[in-house]
């Protein structure tokens, strides 16, 4: 599995020139922390899960390099207790690798301000308009993260059970009110997915199997 993530990795690194010492180092730390036992769902099974999904649409795609790093960065450190504070320091673990790989010095795009860009957003305008489609690199980033929600039954009861063990420091209370506000404010926006590919595959799955899991959850 890993070896998969490992060839993408050196895949979009070497499109800089990294060292491979550097890369490598990256790398371990990479493996480690979504190797983290806590780590029941946000694992390295779910990344290769959204980088497999990700070669499916990579055509669409105008920077696979900034998308890839923003795959990898965004759940590097995680730790649902932290909450706004993971997102914070993954913004900052990004700015580290920039900085000491000296991409900075050599890249034109802007790396750093790409990818923070697509960390920082969570919706768009796309997801609010009925009948309105997104094609842009950060529409696909965001609908890679909702892959989940729309699932076949079985794979989506196992999801939620492996988030809920994420939050074992929460008691059920708390988390089932938690989780229920948040699953209604997926059913009240336009769209959960912003592509075309994404929501003709996925919307209505992921509505059905949203509302069920409020009514176990009530």
């Amino acid at each position: 599995m890993s070896d998969c993530l490992e060839r993408t990795w050196e895949a979009i690194t070497a499109s800089y020139g990294i060292d491979d010492n550097f890369r490598d180092e990256w790398w371990i730390k990479i493996l480690q922390n979504y190797s983290d036992e806590r780590r029941k769902y946000h694992n390295l099974t779910f990344l290769e899960n959204k980088f497999k999904h990700l070669d499916e649409v990579k055509h669409k795609i105008k920077n696979i390099n900034v998308l890839s790093f923003a795959i990898f960065f965004q759940y590097l450190e995680y730790d649902p207790s932290q909450g706004q504070t993971c997102q914070d320091r993954n913004l900052e673990q990004f700015w580290k690798f920039v900085n000491e790989a000296r991409i900075s010095n050599q890249d034109d795009t802007g790396i750093y301000s790409e990818v923070t860009y697509l960390l920082n957003i969570e919706s768009t305008d796309e997801h609010k308009a009925p009948d309105t489609y997104g094609n842009d690199d950060i529409h696909y980033f965001l609908d890679l993260d909702m892959l989940e929600l729309g699932t076949p039954p079985e794979d989506y009861l196992s999801y939620t059970q492996k988030l809920r063990e994420e939050y074992e420091f929460l008691t059920d209370q708390v988390y089932f009110s938690l989780r229920i506000k948040l699953l209604q404010n997926f059913l009240q926006i336009p769209n959960i997915y912003a592509t075309k590919e994404f929501r003709d595959r996925y919307e209505s799955i992921a509505r059905t199997n949203i509302e069920q899991e409020i009514q176990r959850l009530q």
